[in-house]
């Protein structure tokens, strides 16, 4: 499969809310406010995610995925069941004056949504959790966040990494005290 967003949204953050009993979850300000740089979303796509979570897009986010969705390496049987169940669980929404998401209750029961939920911003979208559910997921994930967190800060010590024709610079590893030699 092949999918590009191209989309610029950033969704960051991890909060924790409730669900009423009227199936209402508030999006945090701070993530609707932030999320655009200076854009204020209120309209949404919620659908079914990944690994027992909902998952939100700003609609044209959303637009963008759906527009740019392919499927063509995966056989014919397997491309229209992927494409049944996400877009079938596909649901558009506004934000209401109080910024709370009115969740199809189809999708609170899939979610396991009941008290609690885990708001996570993981980047291009945002994901809905039961916290005992994410819990249990990361516990049980053989990828763990150490090891790719690596990758990260790895790539920021590259990009601060002096350029070898500056041997005798401020950055020079030569001209950094060693720890503890206060």
């Amino acid at each position: 499969m092949n999918l590009t967003l191209i989309v610029g949204d950033m969704f960051k953050g991890r909060y924790l809310h409730r669900i009423d009993n009227k199936g209402r979850v508030n999006l945090p300000f701070k993530m609707r406010q932030e999320a655009g740089r200076g854009v204020i979303f209120n309209d949404f796509v919620v659908t079914k995610g990944m690994n027992g979570c909902l998952a939100l897009f700003p609609v044209k986010t959303f637009d963008e995925l759906e527009k740019n969705f392919d499927a063509s390496e995966l056989p014919d049987d397997a491309r229209i069941y992927l494409a049944r169940e996400f877009f079938s669980y596909s649901h558009e929404f506004s934000l209401d004056s109080q910024g709370r998401i009115k969740l199809p209750s189809l999708l609170i029961e899939d979610a396991q949504l009941n008290g609690d939920v885990l708001v996570l911003g993981v980047g291009h979208w945002i994901e809905f959790w039961n916290p005992d559910v994410y819990n249990e997921f990361i516990e049980k994930s053989k990828v763990k966040y150490e090891n790719l967190a690596k990758v990260i800060f790895g790539s920021l010590l590259k990009k601060n990494k002096p350029n070898d024709s500056e041997n005798n610079g401020p950055n020079n590893e030569e001209n950094i005290p060693p720890a503890g030699d206060g």
